[in-house]
């Protein structure tokens, strides 16, 4: 009863009797994984008057930005967040 089989996927099929290829372990380690941080999930949504408040702090630091550069950084934040969004 050492021996066991385990089958995680469509393509692969594994026979051990080590203990850290069952399920148990499996998921115990992505609650650990989940509790250290490592694996986030957001659980609180964005509200529109949140993005109509971040939007509007962007574009501020967008008007006052010296260089190409921050224009370009500041424009890739803008539109990441407004894609993300919807």
């Amino acid at each position: 009863m050492t021996t066991s089989v385990l089958a995680r996927d469509f393509r692969k099929t594994y026979v051990t009797s080590c203990p850290t290829y069952s399920l148990w372990f499996e998921r115990f380690m992505v609650g650990i994984h989940k509790r250290m941080g490592n694996e986030i999930l957001q659980d609180k949504t964005v509200t529109l008057e949140v993005m109509h408040r971040l939007m509007k702090g962007l574009k501020k630091e967008y008007l006052k930005a010296g260089t190409n550069y921050e224009v370009g950084v500041l424009s890739d934040m803008s539109v990441f967040n407004l894609a993300s969004f919807w």
